[in-house]
């Protein structure tokens, strides 16, 4: 299973390529999102990490503290490779990241406070109670949206068939996303 960091230093190595930016807010955003399509898709997680509700959208604690403070964009890690993830968690990270690149980190933290993940558990912390995002709550949120990769009002998918063709490739995760809308 990668990390949190693994799927990180991925988003960073895709930005590079495509010349484009992540700050570490934008950062946290974009593995949550691969966080929860995995959850969505698979009904397992990605990596072992877990996210808050802070008040800018989901936080992973382990990501934020390597990257805490920064406001700058951030660079692909030069001793990173990519080749290390397997190729269906390549795929997603993919999807996700040419889903919800082209929207900047604010976009993404207004997004996110539109969805219920993120508003039942800043609900409850705000009652004195957890404010991490339930694993349930992602899938029960995410597994609907899987094949439009579609959050709340977001534009419509980068990719289809992708979507299609990783469900396919694996029948059991599209049997547990059937069963989880059930």
């Amino acid at each position: 299973m990668p990390t949190v960091h693994d799927v990180a230093n991925y988003f960073l190595v895709l930005a590079a390529r495509k010349s484009s930016g992540v700050t570490h807010m934008k950062l946290q955003k974009l593995c949550y999102y691969a966080q929860g399509f995995t959850l969505g898709m698979r009904g397992q997680r990605l990596f072992d990490a877990r996210f808050r509700a802070w008040e800018y959208g989901p936080v992973c604690y382990d990501l934020w503290r390597r990257f805490q403070y920064r406001r700058d964009v951030l660079s692909a890690p030069n001793d990173f490779d990519p080749d290390a993830l397997d190729e269906d968690t390549r795929s997603l990270i993919e999807m996700v990241d040419a889903r919800f690149s082209g929207y900047s980190a604010m976009q993404l933290s207004k997004l996110t406070h539109r969805e219920q993940p993120w508003r039942d558990a800043f609900q409850r912390a705000r009652e004195h109670g957890s404010d991490e995002i339930a694993d349930e709550s992602m899938q029960r949120f995410f597994a609907p949206r899987i094949d439009q990769l579609d959050v709340c009002e977001a534009p419509p998918p980068a990719d289809h068939d992708r979507v299609r063709a990783l469900l396919q490739a694996h029948p059991e995760w599209a049997a547990e996303t059937e069963a989880s809308l059930q």
